[in-house]
C-alpha cells in the first residue's frame, strides 16, 4: 500500500502529539514493524519539538509543515519550517587564555602548580532505580573520594546549564555546552567539594565517585568536561521504576523546580527533553517518560563511547549478590574490594537514606493497573537493557 499525506500545524506544542499519532497510525496500516513504528514516532517528536521551539525565529509565525509518503518497503518523513535554523554550534577552545584548561591529575597540586581530577566515574541511572544504595555502598570505602550526596550544584550552579536558561530547556546537555570557562568551574568546585568517607579528607589517588541522576542525561557534556571519565550504568525493572517514580511524585519529597512554563505545580526528579508535551498527562505516563527518556538517552550516549569507558549493572543484581556486583565494579574502576567494601556486602544491603517505603516484592503492584497502561511504551528500552551484554 503506498501512502502519502501532508500536515500543515501550528506552531503549538499541541501539534507535536497530534503528528506522531496521524504517523503511528499510518504505518500500523501499512504494516511497518511495530519496533520501527516506535523508533520513527519519537524521531518524528524530536523533530517537531524542534520546529515548535525554533521555526519563527522571531519572525511572524508560519507554522510548520510535516509531510510523510509510503512507497513499496520505503518511508520518507520530513518535518519544515520558515525559520532560520539552529544557531551554529559553540567550538570548544580549551587553550582560550581567559580559561587555561586543567590537566589530568587527583585532588591534589600536581606539576606546574594545576590542580585537576583523575579518572572520575559517574553511576549513571534514571531516578528511583537504586543509584543512591550503589553509591552509599561503594563510597563507603576510601578507595574513592566523593561529595557525600548528590551534587545537583555541579552542573546547575552556573545559570547558563540550568532549565530556562538560552538552549536549555532540560536536564539534557551535550559537548556543545562545555565551554571552556564552565569546564575550568566546574573542575574548580569539584576539587573545592571532595571529600573522603564520613567527611574525611580525600584520599591522594582516589578517584571521585559522583552519583546525580540528572548526570544521565548529560553524559557527552560530562565526557567533554572530565575526558577520562568513566561510567557505571545502573538499570531498574521498569515496572518497578516507574512505580516508584510514581511515588515519589506522590510524596512531593524530591521536587526539582518549583515552577516551569506552561506546567501546572511543580515538577519532580529529573527533567527529560520533551517533558512539555506531557502536559495534562496523567502520573504514570509522566513517570513512564522520565524512565524510557532517560534510559533510551543514557544507552544512546554510552555507546558511543569506548567499550573500556562504561559498565552496566542490573539493580536487581546488586540486590541478589552484592559482593559479586560489587568486586566486578571494583575491578572496573581499578579501586580495591577492601575491608570495608567486604564488610559492607557481607549480608544484605542496607536501605539507602532516599529510601521512601521499605523494599518488598512484588511492590510495583501496588500501582499495577496504572503502569500496564503503559508498559507498551516501555518494552523496546526495556528489551534493549535487558540484551545489555
Amino acid at each position: 500500500m503506498d501512502v502519502w499525506w501532508t500536515l500543515h500545524l501550528k506552531r503549538d506544542l499541541a501539534s507535536v502529539p497530534l503528528a506522531r499519532r496521524i504517523l503511528l497510525g499510518t504505518m500500523e496500516s501499512a504494516g511497518v514493524d511495530p519496533q520501527i513504528s516506535y523508533d520513527l514516532g519519537v524521531a518524528l517528536t524530536e523533530a517537531c519539538a524542534n520546529a515548535v521551539e525554533h521555526a519563527a525565529g522571531g519572525r511572524v509565525d508560519d507554522g510548520f509543515q510535516v509531510t510523510a509518503s509510503i512507497e513499496g518497503d520505503r518511508l520518507r518523513i520530513e518535518v519544515t519550517d520558515s525559520g532560520p535554523g539552529l544557531p551554529a554550534a559553540p567550538r570548544l577552545h580549551p587553550a582560550r587564555p581567559q580559561a587555561p584548561a586543567p590537566a589530568p591529575a587527583h585532588a591534589h597540586v600536581v606539576g606546574g602548580g594545576e590542580p585537576a581530577l583523575e579518572k572520575p566515574v559517574f553511576i549513571i541511572a534514571a531516578p528511583r532505580s537504586g543509584s543512591t544504595l550503589l553509591f552509599e555502598t561503594l563510597a563507603c570505602t576510601p578507595g574513592f573520594n566523593s561529595f557525600g550526596e548528590e551534587a545537583h550544584w555541579l552542573i546547575e550552579g552556573h545559570a547558563e546549564l540550568r532549565p530556562g536558561a538560552p538552549g536549555v530547556s532540560s536536564n539534557r546537555l551535550t559537548s556543545n555546552d562545555a565551554t571552556a570557562t564552565l569546564i575550568a568551574a566546574i573542575r574548580r568546585s569539584a576539587l573545592e567539594r571532595l571529600r573522603g568517607p564520613d567527611g574525611a579528607p580525600p584520599a591522594e589517588d582516589a578517584p571521585l565517585l559522583e552519583k546525580t541522576p540528572k548526570n544521565a542525561l548529560r553524559i557527552p557534556f560530562l565526557k567533554q568536561v572530565f575526558p577520562d571519565a568513566r561510567f557505571i550504568f545502573l538499570w531498574r525493572d521498569p515496572r518497578e521504576n516507574v512505580s516508584s517514580i510514581m511515588e515519589a511524585w506522590r510524596a512531593g519529597r524530591w521536587i526539582t523546580y518549583r515552577a516551569l512554563p506552561g506546567w501546572e505545580g511543580p515538577w519532580s526528579l529529573l527533567l527529560p527533553p520533551g517533558w512539555q508535551f506531557l502536559r495534562g498527562a496523567a502520573l504514570e505516563a509522566v513517570a513512564a517518560w522520565q524512565w524510557r527518556r532517560t534510559n533510551q538517552i543514557a544507552l544512546d550516549d554510552l555507546q558511543q563511547l569506548s567499550p573500556q569507558d562504561w559498565t552496566h549493572i542490573n539493580y536487581q543484581d546488586v540486590l541478589e549478590d552484592p559482593e559479586a556486583a560489587v568486586r566486578r565494579l571494583c575491578d572496573f574502576a581499578g579501586v580495591p574490594f577492601d575491608a570495608a567494601l567486604q564488610s559492607r556486602t557481607a549480608g544484605q544491603l542496607p536501605s539507602s537514606r532516599h529510601t521512601h517505603t521499605a523494599p518488598a516484592p512484588g511492590k510495583w503492584r501496588r500501582n499495577e493497573e496504572e503502569i500496564l497502561r503503559v508498559m507498551s511504551d516501555l518494552e523496546p528500552v526495556w528489551q534493549r537493557l535487558r540484551t545489555l551484554t
